[in-house]
C-alpha cells in the first residue's frame, strides 16, 4: 500500500490534455493513457509512446461518437479543429 500521494515527475506538467471524456478539475490533471505515454516518453520508448497515444486517440474518437450518437468522421474532424 502506498502511505501518502504519488510521486508525479515534473516532466508530466505542462502535458497537452486531449481527453475530452470528462471535464478535468484542473489543466494539470491527465488521464491514465496520457501518463503513460508521458512515462514510455520519458524511459526512451517512444515507440510505445506513440502507439498508446494513437491508439489512445482512436479509442476516444469511437467512445465519444457512440457517446454522442454521431458518425466517426463527424467526431474526428471537431477533435481536429
Amino acid at each position: 500500500p502506498v502511505s501518502g500521494p504519488l510521486p508525479c515527475p515534473a516532466a508530466l506538467s505542462g502535458c497537452t490534455i486531449c481527453y475530452q471524456l470528462r471535464e478535468a478539475s484542473t489543466d494539470e490533471q491527465l488521464c491514465t493513457a496520457e501518463v503513460a505515454a508521458q512515462l514510455l516518453a520519458m524511459a526512451d520508448d517512444q515507440d510505445a509512446a506513440t502507439a498508446l497515444d494513437t491508439l489512445f486517440s482512436q479509442f476516444r474518437q469511437h467512445y465519444l461518437a457512440a457517446k454522442l450518437n454521431r458518425n466517426i468522421d463527424q467526431i474526428t474532424a471537431d477533435t481536429q479543429r
